[in-house]
């Protein structure tokens, strides 16, 4: 690897030996005849969890950035193929990355390009599928080749999601990894679904078509709790009435992140940065004991509540103290 960073030290973008690696050729078959326009570009490595992976991310990182290109390497958990079942969280996770990071860059008027130039062949099996719904069009450079060969997005759909609308509840539990009994998920499609010790849990293309359809359901409306350890108060819901979609969403996840911790140990360890439960000092909202963010950007808000037993009553949605 050490005479591959050497003779990219202080190479611009079109100016690199394609064949020093897949990589790097299928890169210089993505840049710009303007670099201006190339530093205008994100890029994330998608990197296998293996040591040659990460070094790989490393030092094509590293050579993007020298020349003012952003770039970030992403390894994704057990992505690797010597497992079969670690394998398979690896795709989770994968699917997980992508649902979450994306739709931010298409909404920002992005063109997203999935370059899978050098992947290897566990990976492309994935994003290939990932890339037909979620980006712009597909790219890649066969070995040795100058011809960059771009497949546009199919106009592929995921259906409306009355699947997930008529078992909510159960779907949100499954998305958060919650210990859902197989005995539940009957007249739930096989290929969405997979089971360890007689507990389900969604598949990867069941976690795509999950977070897919949780993009438009959340939304819509603030859902009911999909926990009894969380109870929605008349105050909090009517506070939320009127709030824009991308609030909504923060806010049905942040009550999924809230109910998974409750559901769990409680261990201080467990709580997402995201929601950064914790008690309130002094007395600055009447019945209330504790808050969590809804969202932190903008107008940021918190909610607040208090434990009745072991249930957590959501009170008040309000202004950060």
């Amino acid at each position: 690897m050490a005479p591959a960073v050497r003779r990219l030290t202080g190479v611009a973008l079109r100016q690199a030996d394609p064949a020093l690696s897949a990589e790097i050729n299928g890169l210089c078959g993505l840049a710009s005849a303007d670099p201006a326009t190339d530093r205008r570009d994100e890029h994330f490595l998608l990197a296998s969890d293996t040591w040659i992976g990460r070094k790989a991310g490393e030092v094509l990182v590293d050579w993007l950035r020298q020349q003012g290109i952003s770039a970030t390497e992403i390894v994704i958990p057990d992505l690797v193929v010597n497992d079969l079942d670690d394998f398979h969280a690896g795709i989770d996770a994968l699917v997980k990355w992508v649902a979450t990071t994306i739709p931010g860059y298409r909404d920002r008027q992005y063109r997203v390009i999935f370059h899978l130039t050098g992947a290897y062949k566990g990976l492309m099996g994935a994003m290939v599928p990932l890339g037909m719904l979620w980006a712009d069009e597909i790219a890649y450079r066969f070995e040795n080749s100058t011809v960059m060969v771009r497949i546009p997005r199919l106009p592929l759909k995921i259906d409306d999601g009355e699947l997930v609308r008529s078992r909510l509840a159960l779907f949100r539990r499954l998305g958060w990894g919650g210990e859902v009994p197989a005995s539940e998920v009957n007249g739930i499609p096989e290929a969405l679904l997979m089971s360890l010790d007689g507990c389900a849990g969604l598949s990867a293309w069941g976690t795509l078509y999950w977070q897919t359809v949780k993009e438009i359901l959340y939304k819509e409306r603030i859902w009911d709790s999909p926990s009894p350890q969380v109870i929605l108060g008349r105050r909090f819901l009517e506070a939320s009435d009127g709030l824009p979609p991308r609030r909504r969403f923060d806010l049905n996840e942040r009550i999924d992140e809230l109910a998974r911790f409750l559901e769990s140990d409680r261990a201080p360890g467990r709580i997402p940065s995201s929601l950064r439960f914790k008690p309130l000092q002094g007395d600055p909202v009447p019945g209330c004991t504790h808050e969590f963010y809804a969202w932190s950007d903008g107008d940021a808000r918190r909610c607040f509540g208090r434990f009745e037993g072991s249930i957590f009553r959501v009170e008040v949605l309000g202004k950060h103290l």
